[in-house]
């Protein structure tokens, strides 16, 4: 039967087999194929008396035909069921294409693999995404979405937003095309510019830093010279200025002769 049956085609396969039932057979037989998930293994269509090649068969025709062709009142595939045969297949992860064994929905065109969900890759492109294009949130509340898939029920984001959708958006929000790369280009520079600021300012701050350690340096130098130690003297208020430094600094030899002088006071 096998080798007779393997012969014909897949359309002549489909038409003698499936095509002339009733859509309430068609309903009993996928009632039979859907397990809900804790049920007792004797509620189960038994697999072992059909050949493999049927199964393939009836595969393809529920994937191509059966969803068209009918119009159930409830969805065959909706939980709390599982399918031995439909649901089960193999698909390559949207971000790496890698090859990912699942179970999910027909319909459902975006497959995340566990490594790429476990680092949270979609999440990290959609906000790369919106940053990019200079959107907010609120702004992509309409736009079409395609479910992806959260294999382990972890806090993930399941919604892939296609990449020409946000950039109708941002053009839209800011006028045409040439408009957006525009203001763009002038956030950039912007940007770039406070970079530059923020760099300048630190090395001012550093450099700074580096001359007051210096002139501290060279006045514990002198200050020991005299048998004394600049920290009994560090309050007297030209050291302090000599060590801040600036346009009215004293020079090394005021702040001596006050170092000195305080000293005689003591």
């Amino acid at each position: 039967m096998k080798q007779a049956c393997s012969q014909r085609t897949t359309g002549d396969f489909h038409h003698m087999l499936f095509d002339s039932l009733s859509k309430e057979a068609l309903h009993e037989i996928f009632r039979l194929l859907l397990v809900p998930r804790r049920s007792n293994k004797s509620a189960l269509l038994n697999l072992s008396m059909t050949c493999s090649f049927i199964l393939s068969e009836m595969e393809a025709w529920a994937n191509e035909t059966l969803i068209s062709k009918h119009s159930f009142s409830k969805p065959i595939l909706a939980p709390p069921f599982r399918t031995v045969l439909f649901k089960k297949s193999f698909s390559r992860c949207f971000w790496c294409d890698k090859e990912e064994t699942r179970y999910g929905d027909l319909d459902c065109d975006v497959v995340c693999c566990k490594r790429c969900e476990r680092e949270e890759i979609p999440w990290i492109y959609q906000t790369r995404a919106l940053q990019e294009y200079l959107l907010e949130k609120k702004d992509i509340v309409g736009l079409n979405r395609r479910q992806g898939i959260n294999m382990h029920n972890r806090k993930v984001p399941a919604w892939i937003y296609s990449l020409a959708d946000i950039q109708r958006v941002s053009y839209n929000k800011y006028g045409t095309k040439e408009e957006f790369e525009k203001i763009k280009m002038e956030r950039d520079i912007i940007k770039e510019n406070k970079v530059k600021i923020k760099m300048e300012g630190d090395l001012v701050k550093e450099n700074k830093v580096e001359k007051e350690r210096e002139r501290r340096e060279v006045l514990e130098v002198l200050v020991k010279g005299m048998g004394w130690s600049l920290d009994e003297y560090i309050q007297v208020s030209e050291v302090q200025a000599y060590l801040v430094g600036g346009k009215n600094a004293p020079c090394i030899e005021d702040t001596i002769k006050a170092v000195k002088k305080e000293i005689q006071q003591v």
